[in-house]
């Protein structure tokens, strides 16, 4: 299963995603989270073991579309429903 998204929460330059992993992650073991965010085609990541993960250099005042998927032993999880945010000073 997916994790879910929260929220996610701008600032300068970086989205501060909050996210919960998923209820049932199967029979593998979660080592870690990966945040990406979209804008223009262009992609922006963040790796961490926990909630929340924080993407930085980003742009401010361009809209980005994140979403995050877990990393186990069996590869990645599918990805979880979007939400966009744009980060600002």
């Amino acid at each position: 299963n997916a994790p879910t998204i929260v929220e996610a929460t701008a600032g300068d330059t970086q989205v501060s995603v909050v996210f919960t992993a998923a209820s049932n992650p199967g029979a593998g073991t979660v080592s870690s989270f990966t945040v990406t965010g979209i804008a223009s085609g262009a992609a922006t990541g963040a790796t961490g073991t926990s909630s929340p993960i924080v993407v930085t250099g980003l742009t401010n005042d361009t809209e980005y579309t994140f979403s995050v998927i877990a990393i186990s032993e069996f590869g990645s999880s599918p990805s979880s429903r979007t939400v966009a945010q744009t980060p600002t000073d």
